[in-house]
């Protein structure tokens, strides 16, 4: 069944069944009649996802069968047991070659690349003889001798001889390490496929040593490869050595080669019965090779077995048993996908057997393998049995090469090259290098004639003509040498140059190495040279060789021009640190505009954007001239990431003087700067002015900034305007203005666009459905946000990382734990929970949750703590009223280097408040504007009035409002107000009352808290006159609810509205009171704010929906689950006590949730210890 997300509600029931069933079950796909490629994609996605232990969070819109049903599938067949002969094939056994020659090669070229230089002495080689397994008399000259293309000999005198690599043998080692560290991604991918195939997702590393050849893993990978991938696989000890364990599935590698190819042969396969007329179709038939003849009954069984559900590879198997057809269709599938890992698509079937006890492959293996020709081919020749993949053969050859393989066959070629011609054999190929040799030598001795005619080049075309020529013969050396010293060289040609030096297989620091050596033969460079090397040097991160560069033109008092200086301001600003290159600006005696342009936005890519907008200055009073690009990357960086417009509008003046707004990217920029700023008349204006310069970009900018502020008309009249100038919406524009209805709550109109997106001919991406979903969830509308996530899931859209954090968002302000543990298990199965953005939010919807402990244990994985996830770790803190660890992980997160802001300082002082620590508060909220800087805003006064007040220092917060610069608005009131409550100040309470009363003449808690005040010292009078001012004005109370979740059902409880189990609940609730009574709880009356008698008033108090949300979780919840309760207001003080009380009579742990903050009730105490 496809996991939906179901939202249903019941029409007559308070009892709700609410978001997010995202279920999952076991699946196995049924492909019959497939036909298999052996290629490895590992990019594609498109075919089902096998789901990790038959349990997947997988978003899909397919029908799976469940394994058992599959197991309980009855087979009119018995399991294959016929014996099919094993035939030998030529084309197959040729391919196995013992290659003893080349072994040996290998072994010497791997003794040889370990030395310096990669240069080595005959008798330095002498001491690995052991080692190469030669003979003492065998001679190493006449050895490497036979080899004329892999060494050469250096003879530089009769008893130092030396040998290295040939040039072309050493071009094809290093690129054997090219593609080597290219292809480390895929290497990490077939370790991972293979993990994911075993039964426990471990194997041991020797027994994946036995694949390493095969697979292409280097030599060393248990140091390399199995260590730096933490987050994929780690090594574990074991009883039985090293193994290698899976860390992470990931549902999009659970995909094998078979199944990436089926779509493809079924294509291929009705295009050529398309082709065939008056035929009848033979297309179901098993294609064998030929000369390898079955007889009618191997061929039905082979049928029978092809035609059975395919069983992927990534299944869970646990549940197959030995010796059924099932069985042997999964073993057949695991060897399948492990031959298409190799490198040539073959084995040896020993290596196979290894993997026994991890496939449960059966003791008859090779048999099993021999059984079905049609998939594998089993070769006798050679020491042991080699099996090979026969679908990726096609006359001995493999289809589609592996890169390593096809270095390989280069380098055996090498090896084969004999010091003499046989006698007899064909001359053609040797023709062929004496003519390229004749070729090479016409070359050089041109290049001999023309340095002796004259000290300088004939001409430029010659020059150019013989670097081409050299570069074509592989000389990259000679090359590199005439470009430097042979004519006067520009910047276009030297972009050429290294295109096709790279295009010829030369190496671009092969180009520094060069120079280096001219260097240090004495060569004196002009300054473009030095400047194109600086910028190499750069590119590459080469900083050793920058600095000697320019420690020599400091040596030799060298004339820099502003193009070397602006390239040593880069390669410091990039190899180094930036200061040095802000030290090479300000050494300069001319500043030119180009080093002004350059130095700017160095700045600016280092993100230090107060220096950028100082040197911007700068240069304006040195009459040097911005570049429009300069331009658009101030305006992007620092005047969006400040958020400081006063200098965007100097720009923009800067613009306007300097006649920069012909160029469309920094209008649009200057355009943008206003839209984030809220200023959309300016942004108008600057529109208006851009006339012919109008692209679809602008044309976004600003419908984005209409939609945003809930200007839809504004925005829809910009867009018939873009249609008539001809230029058609986007996805871009429709997601701007779905984006917007959704967050000014018009879910509907959202949801409208995206059916007309579907009707314009364009379709919704990931995109479209993330901003309905996060700008519903931005509004508060939570339950609607989940059901357009349900749509997207049947649309078939997948989530990315923006709406896994909107889910978590939805699920932190409905409390919906359960439904977050889900969308986490979704996050780290597809890699999600490595998003800081993501993991932010898992810790965000914990916190709201009531599961503290494992938002923190979200926050200890996160590698890189960002400003955002400290931030919100300490407010979840300060909202459970953990006061002493809000301060603990403040300084934790000083100690790490994060400087904190004003958010930081509002969880810190909400921390305090919420624990009643006045002394650590005063310490921090003076600290922000004496150590950081920072101003305090509202929220930080607010924090400060409730913080006094709630420890009864209600004068010193009386004091404190009248001194603050600010104007105190309805929260510090509301504070105020509250403080005097508790502390039941009845004048102070009258005034801040008077306040709110004109604050907020429609805010119903600021009357109920005088109600209850009032109720307290029985006035009743006045009790009556605030009941009448409500009814003047308007003003009715709230709905108040209470809802409590037991197995994913919302159980909701509202005043003065029944519920469907309500006498039991009473019936509970009553003997509960009971025994509460006993160990000494007193209702406290006085939270009834009516004119009736106190036992009337214990009555109205059992009617409190969080004493009934509490008590009905208690009786349907297990005895060990905590009772999770949400509340929409303020829980008042005697639910507060019978609370404590429950989960003292009960033993259970309660975690309530009311309009400010959370309570955890456990053992007759709550974690905020009163002071609430």
């Amino acid at each position: 069944m496809e996991p939906l997300l179901l939202l249903a509600s019941n029409k007559a029931s308070i009892s709700t069944s609410f978001p997010l069933f995202l279920s999952y079950k076991s699946s196995f796909q049924e492909k019959p009649k497939h036909s298999t490629k052996s290629h490895f994609h590992p990019s594609k996605g498109v075919p089902e996802k096998t789901p990790f232990l038959g349990r997947s969070l997988v978003f899909q819109d397919k029908v799976f069968t469940s394994l058992g049903n599959l197991r309980k599938t009855h087979f009119p067949f018995e399991p294959i047991r016929a014996a099919v002969k094993r035939r030998k094939e030529l084309p197959f056994d040729n391919v196995i070659q013992r290659d003893k020659k080349l072994k040996l090669v290998l072994k010497i070229r791997k003794i040889l690349v370990s030395q310096p230089d990669r240069i080595m002495s005959l008798r330095s080689l002498g001491r690995y003889r052991r080692d190469l397994g030669l003979e003492k008399r065998r001679r190493f000259i006449a050895l490497l001798r036979k080899f004329p293309g892999v060494f050469e000999i250096m003879e530089e005198g009769a008893f130092s001889l030396r040998f290295r690599l040939t040039p072309e043998a050493e071009r094809l080692y290093l690129d054997e390490l090219r593609v080597r560290n290219e292809m480390e991604g895929l290497l990490v991918v077939k370790l991972r496929k293979l993990l994911m195939m075993s039964m426990e997702k471990r194997i041991l590393l020797e027994k994946i040593a036995h694949l390493r050849t095969d697979l292409g893993l280097p030599l060393e990978f248990r140091d390399t490869i199995c260590q730096r991938y933490p987050q994929y696989f780690r090594v574990v000890q074991t009883e039985r050595g090293p193994a290698l364990e899976l860390t992470h599935w990931d549902p999009e590698l659970a995909v094998s080669a078979a199944e990436l190819a089926e779509e493809e042969n079924r294509a291929r396969e009705l295009e050529e019965k398309n082709l065939i007329i008056d035929r009848p179709l033979k297309f179901n038939r098993i294609k064998l090779p030929k000369g390898l003849n079955l007889s009618k009954g191997e061929m039905r069984r082979l049928c029978q077995f092809r035609d059975m559900p395919y069983i992927s590879p990534y299944s869970d198997f646990s549940g197959l048993r030995s010796g059924t057809p099932e069985k042997e269709k999964h073993a057949c599938g695991v060897v399948h996908e492990i031959l298409s890992l190799t490198v040539e698509k073959r084995t040896l079937v020993d290596h196979l057997t290894h993997f026994r006890e991890e496939f449960r492959f059966s003791q008859q293996l090779r048999g099993m393998i021999i059984r079905h020709p049609d998939m594998f081919y089993v070769s006798l020749k050679g020491d042991r049995d080699s099996v090979f993949l026969r679908e990726a053969y096609r006359d001995s050859q493999l289809i589609d090469k592996d890169p390593l393989l096809l270095i390989k066959e280069k380098f055996r070629s090498l090896v084969a090259i004999p010091r003499f011609p046989k006698r007899g054999s064909s001359k053609k190929d040797a023709d062929n290098n004496e003519e390229s040799n004749m070729q090479e030598e016409a070359i050089k001795v041109l290049h001999a004639r023309l340095l002796k005619m004259s000290n300088s080049w004939s001409s430029d075309s010659m020059t150019k003509s013989l670097i081409s020529s050299y570069v074509k013969f592989n000389d990259f050396r000679a090359a590199t040498t005439i470009f430097f010293v042979g004519f006067a060289r520009n910047y276009v040609f030297w972009s050429s140059f290294l295109d096709e030096l790279q295009s010829c297989g030369g190496q671009t620091r092969r180009v520094l190495e060069v120079f280096g050596e001219l260097c240090g033969k004495g060569v004196v460079f002009d300054s473009k040279v030095l400047t194109l090397v600086l910028k190499m040097c750069a590119s590459l991160m080469d900083p050793w060789l920058g600095l000697q560069i320019h420690a020599d033109l400091v040596k030799k008092g060298f004339d820099l021009d502003v193009h070397l200086k602006c390239a040593l301001m880069n390669f410091y600003g990039r190899c180094w640190d930036l200061e040095s290159a802000n030290q090479v600006f300000n050494e300069m005696v001319e500043k030119k505009e180009l080093a002004w342009n350059e130095v700017i936005m160095l700045n600016l890519r280092n993100e230090r954007w107060e220096k950028a907008m100082e040197l911007f200055r700068g240069m304006q009073f040195s009459c040097a001239k911005a570049y429009a690009s300069t331009v658009a990357k101030l305006l992007h960086c620092s005047v969006i990431e400040l958020g400081i417009l006063k200098f965007g509008r100097e720009i923009h003046g800067y613009v306007i003087r300097n006649e920069l707004d012909y160029d469309a990217y920094v209008v649009t920029s200057l355009l943008d700067m206003y839209v984030k700023h809220n200023d959309l008349g300016k942004a108008q204006a600057v529109f208006s002015c851009m006339k012919s310069k109008r692209n679809i970009v602008a044309w976004n900018t600003l419908i984005s900034g209409y939609s945003f502020k809930g200007l839809f008309d504004d925005a829809r009249k910009l867009m018939n305007e873009m249609e008539e100038e001809g230029i058609t919406p986007d996805l871009v524009t429709w997601n701007s203005l779905i984006s917007g209805y959704s967050m000014w709550g018009q879910g509907d109109e959202a949801l409208g666009l995206i059916h007309q997106v579907k009707s314009s001919g364009m379709s919704p991406n990931v995109v479209s459905w993330t901003a309905l979903v996060s700008g519903s969830s931005q509004n508060g509308s939570y339950r609607e946000s989940l059901e357009f996530f349900s749509q997207m899931q049947r649309e078939g859209i997948r989530p990315n990382s923006v709406t896994l954090s909107s889910l978590l968002r939805n699920c932190g302000g409905l409390s919906l734990l359960q439904k977050g543990k889900e969308i986490h298990s979704f996050s780290i199965k597809n890699g999600f929970i490595e998003d800081v953005f993501v993991a932010t939010a898992l810790i965000d919807m914990y916190c709201k949750s009531g599961n503290l402990k494992a938002a923190y244990e979200v926050f200890e994985r996160i590698e890189n703590k960002t400003l955002a996830t400290w931030n919100c770790l300490i407010m979840g803190f300060a909202i459970y009223g953990l006061g002493k660890e809000v301060v603990s992980l403040f300084e934790q997160m000083l100690g790490a280097d994060i400087i904190p802001d004003a958010i930081t300082f509002t969880a810190v002082l909400s921390g305090c408040k919420n624990s009643g620590l006045v002394n650590e508060g005063w310490k921090y909220f003076d600290s922000m504007s004496s150590d950081y800087g920072i101003i305090p805003t509202i929220e930080h006064y607010s924090c400060m009035v409730d913080l006094l007040g709630r420890a009864g220092y209600l004068d010193e917060a009386w004091d404190f409002m009248q001194s603050m610069p600010l104007k105190p608005d309805a929260t510090i009131w509301g504070a105020l107000l509250g403080s005097c409550r508790i502390h039941k100040n009845i004048q102070l309470a009258e005034i801040a009352s008077k306040k709110l009363f004109e604050l907020e003449p429609y805010n119903s808690a600021n009357y109920v808290l005088m109600l209850n005040l009032y109720a307290m010292f029985d006035r009743w009078g006045d009790v009556e006159c605030i009941k009448d001012l409500m009814s003047d004005i308007g003003v009715k109370n709230g709905q108040v609810w209470s809802w409590v979740e037991i197995d994913q059902i919302i159980h909701v409880f509202c005043a003065g509205e029944n519920h469907p189990d309500e006498g039991e609940i009473y019936y509970e609730l009553y003997h509960l009171v009971s025994e509460m009574k006993k160990l000494g709880y007193k209702p406290d009356v006085k939270c009834v704010y009516q004119n009736i008698d106190d036992s009337e008033k214990e009555k109205v108090l059992l009617s409190h929906t969080e004493k009934l949300a509490i008590t009905y979780g208690l009786i349907k919840s297990r005895s060990i689950t905590p009772i999770r309760v949400i509340k929409n207001s303020r829980i008042c003080p005697d639910c507060h006590t019978a609370a404590k009380y429950m989960s003292l009579v009960k033993n259970r742990e309660i975690f309530l949730r009311d309009g400010s903050r959370f309570h955890h009730f456990s053992e007759g105490k709550c974690s905020c210890n009163d002071c609430w």
